[in-house]
């Protein structure tokens, strides 16, 4: 699913991402319409009602506000080069505000892998346990049926991969990876709280970046601008921004 103008890499990536998860949540319904390329569903959440424009014109802003005025939650994303004052000024006027930015990055390959094993969780069963070990890490402000609907829908969206790593019988530290075109993409990169500050999140980065090598791949990511540092340190760089808008209540949504 892409809009109207050719995504990059990254964006594609991201885009093909957002799509798996959405159409893994039941009810959910994928559609295209001028320059927007979205998906609603029943489940009052983000991650399948949303919208993604890599540019937005007048027909794309009165679709928009039809469809937000039916949802009682509901996400847009502007892609790289189509945010900006206008379209932030234009999102307002329907109603969505700016939530939060993500910015995009990547990292070429490496060939040496670090001393490290994650392991892929393949039955339903190890994909929703380590789902909800994700959620816990990113959503725990959210309430409870939220939760358990993301973890569902990251255990059954076909072509994302998770693994975990363990250590002492314990799961330290999980990702998930989508390929899409030449990237392998990182999601949901986290570390349990009592592991942080030793070395498992960059030891898991060196592990894709070596995965990507052995694929041809470039690896990419998108990320909070408060980590974007952490993550020049550990070898990627700024390629471009996401904006998010929202209509929703305070509170309401988290970052998919």
């Amino acid at each position: 699913m892409t809009t109207t103008r050719v995504l990059d890499g990254p964006t594609a990536n991201l885009v093909e991402t957002y799509f798996r998860l959405a159409q893994a949540t039941p009810g959910t319904c994928a559609w295209q319409r001028g320059n927007l390329s979205g998906c609603t569903g029943p489940f009052a959440h983000a991650i399948c009602n949303f919208a993604v424009a890599s540019e937005i014109g007048e027909a794309d802003l009165r679709e928009l506000a039809r469809i937000i005025d039916a949802r009682e939650a509901f996400h847009t994303y502007l892609l790289p080069g189509a945010s900006g004052p206008v379209a932030e000024r234009r999102l307002a006027e329907i109603g969505l505000r700016p939530t939060y930015r993500l910015v995009q990055m990547a990292a070429a390959p490496v060939h040496e892998f670090p001393g490290l094993h994650p392991v892929e969780a393949t039955t339903h069963a190890a994909r929703l346990a380590l789902a909800k070990f994700m959620v816990g890490q990113f959503f725990f402000a959210q309430p409870k049926q939220f939760r358990e609907g993301i973890a569902r829908a990251t255990a059954r969206a076909g072509g994302l991969e998770l693994y975990a790593v363990g250590y002492q019988g314990a799961v330290v530290g999980s990702l998930m990876t989508c390929r899409e075109g030449s990237t392998l993409g990182v999601y949901n990169l986290c570390v349990a709280p009592d592991f942080r500050g030793q070395g498992w999140g960059r030891s898991m980065l060196e592990w894709v970046r070596c995965m990507a090598g052995a694929e041809g791949r470039t690896v990419t990511l998108q990320c909070e601008p408060r980590l974007s540092d952490w993550y020049r340190r550990a070898g990627f760089n700024e390629t471009g921004e996401i904006s998010a808008f929202s209509r929703a209540v305070a509170g309401t949504f988290d970052t998919m």
